[in-house]
């Protein structure tokens, strides 16, 4: 996820580019940039999430995280231990596969 950290609009920010500091000025169309939400489609659900930081779009990450973590991930790892339930070797494994894809997930959210 891509998060520009903004100031206020008419306010100088801060940039960092090849060693060396620049001031950039802000622009209406930086200030309208802000408000621009990306969204990002996984399966079912739908999360959008804003370039600036707001309690809102840290309400909806964690919202989505318990959201896809409960409905997704918990009944996956509990179908694969049913299914397996015979084969101790490949229950491991099913958890396991379960807990990476669950990191995997939180590492292209943030």
């Amino acid at each position: 996820m891509l998060v520009v950290v903004r100031g206020r609009c008419g306010s100088p920010i801060r940039s960092h580019s090849n060693d060396y500091h620049n001031e950039i000025d802000r622009s209406e169309t930086a200030c309208w940039l802000d408000s621009i939400g990306t969204e990002f489609t996984f399966g079912f659900f739908r999360a959008v999430f804003f370039f600036n930081i707001s309690t809102l779009s840290i309400v909806i990450i964690a919202v989505d995280i318990a959201v896809i973590s409960i409905v997704i991930v918990i009944p996956t790892m509990i179908v694969h231990i049913v299914i397996i339930a015979m084969k101790p070797i490949l229950i491991i494994f099913a958890i396991a596969v379960s807990i990476i894809n669950f990191f995997v997930f939180f590492l292209t959210v943030f």
